[in-house]
């Protein structure tokens, strides 16, 4: 016998909600109500940043909220994104009214409870073109749906950046492209793009956040922009006025650019390979001691190779000794409630998953030395900004990973000045990184490994 669902689940069709399926079915199981209407709301998900102002519309600050919510709400005036009803009311509705206040009507008739809600998530109207873009720039940052439309969607190719090396268009982001269209190796497409079959994309074009429909051509210098264009509206004819706009949309990019001579690309890299193999030499007689030590302490490996985003938002193992009991990671969910830092990073201060010879690590900066073969292998440099995983960048605004043009650093402006305030760190972090990055700079980098030097000789001395 086959059970039938609780709950009858009808949704819009001219629209697609993204909700967090988990905090519904919490709903439903709460709620005495028969009938839940659920609206979507993107103010209520979380890892949104608001910009907080005075009275005088100076800026104070920013305000993130880490888990979506939801809130009840009197009513809706037209259909909902969802309407969920019981299965025991399901046969009050024998056919579903085309008016909204028909089916509350209804609803009265039969005297079944409603409750309506506003949730976290996202919506798109497919009826209009900023709907369809925002359907399609979400598939694009989203992997899982990625991987899910490569296998419904026959035909069309995922171009990117890195899966796109050698003779090809420039492309920034991720951009689907029909196997039977053209385009041409000096155009531009810049994410959320779809391109449908049977296009022709000529020389210079730009395609920047646009739906392309089947049979359309894109002559040559147009810029199509923000626009879901079909074959109905015909030939493309937006032409650019000059070639500026094609070579500043061809160099488009979130992270700040550097000359093959600047101080970045140059000296600040062979200073780095001085001072980490000078570093590595001093330290290497030790490293038998301090491998012991935590082979003895605490069962597990040596390294702790932690997955980072350095230079471009490239991914590399950042390599620590190990200063934590295995399964750590899996400890911390459980410990996140008593968090005492503000935003995506945890810290406290008696962490009961840092093992004894850790904890001295720690506090003299030895577990970071390793740090120094990252440098070597051009992976990170003495000074920059904190390297952090993705998980913690995605939860930044896209203009943050300015933070990404420069090698992250074994230490920084920010594990220096910081104050560890409550409600503060996450944004001195941001902060700090950002100043170093304006400013990099020789001068600014001695600076930063002096003061280094005398945290860590003082550090040192505090452990005897």
């Amino acid at each position: 016998m086959i059970e039938r669902p609780s709950w009858i689940c009808i949704s819009q069709g001219a629209s697609i909600s993204q909700i967090d399926e988990v905090r519904v079915a919490s709903l439903l199981s709460k709620t005495k109500a028969s009938v839940v209407c659920l609206g979507v709301d993107e103010q209520l998900t979380g890892h949104r940043e608001q910009i907080r102002y005075t009275r005088e519309g100076c800026i104070v600050g920013f305000r993130r909220h880490y888990e979506d919510s939801a809130v009840v709400v009197p009513s809706f005036e037209n259909w909902p994104s969802r309407i969920y009803i019981r299965n025991s009311c399901v046969d009050h509705f024998a056919s579903l009214p085309l008016e909204f206040d028909v089916f509350k009507a209804l609803c009265r008739t039969h005297q079944i409870q409603v409750q309506s809600f506003n949730v976290a998530g996202l919506s798109y109207d497919l009826n209009t073109p900023d709907g369809l873009l925002g359907l399609v720039r979400s598939i694009n940052n989203n992997e899982d749906h990625v991987r899910d439309i490569l296998t419904v969607v026959n035909g069309y190719q995922c171009l990117s950046r890195e899966r796109s090396p050698g003779p090809g268009p420039r492309v920034i982001g991720k951009v689907w492209v029909s196997s039977n269209s053209q385009v041409s190796p000096e155009a531009v497409l810049i994410s959320p793009v779809v391109v449908s079959d049977q296009v022709n994309i000529e020389s210079r074009a730009v395609l920047d956040s646009s739906i392309i429909g089947p049979n359309v051509r894109i002559m040559e210098k147009t810029v199509v922009s923000h626009r879901v264009f079909d074959e109905d509206q015909g030939t493309c004819y937006q032409a650019a006025q000059n070639d500026e706009l094609w070579l500043r949309s061809s160099q488009q990019s979130r992270f700040l650019q550097w000359s093959n001579w600047a101080y970045i690309n140059t000296l600040k890299r062979a200073v780095d390979i001085g001072i980490a193999s000078i570093v590595l030499i001093l330290f290497l007689p030790i490293f038998p001691v301090i491998a012991l030590a935590i082979k003895i302490n605490s069962p597990g490996p040596l390294f702790y190779r932690a997955r980072r985003q350095g230079l471009y938002g490239v991914e590399f193992d950042c390599l620590k000794f190990r200063t934590m009991k295995v399964g750590a990671d899996q400890l911390q969910d459980r410990l996140r409630i008593i968090n005492e830092v503000d935003g995506p990073q945890f810290k406290m201060a008696d962490d009961p998953r840092i093992s004894a010879v850790g904890r001295f690590l720690r506090e003299t900066y030895l577990d970071e030395i390793p740090q120094f073969i990252n440098v070597l292998k051009g992976e990170m440099s003495v000074v920059g900004p904190r390297p952090s995983p993705k998980s913690e960048n995605t939860q930044c605004p896209r203009w943050r990973d300015a933070r990404l043009s420069v090698r992250p650093g074994v230490t920084g402006l920010w594990q220096l000045l910081r104050t560890r305030e409550p409600l503060r760190d996450f944004q001195e972090w941001i902060h700090y990184d950002m100043d170093y990055v304006r400013r990099v700079s020789s001068r600014l980098d001695l600076w930063i490994c002096w003061k280094t030097f005398l945290q860590m000789l003082g550090k040192f001395v505090e452990q005897f």
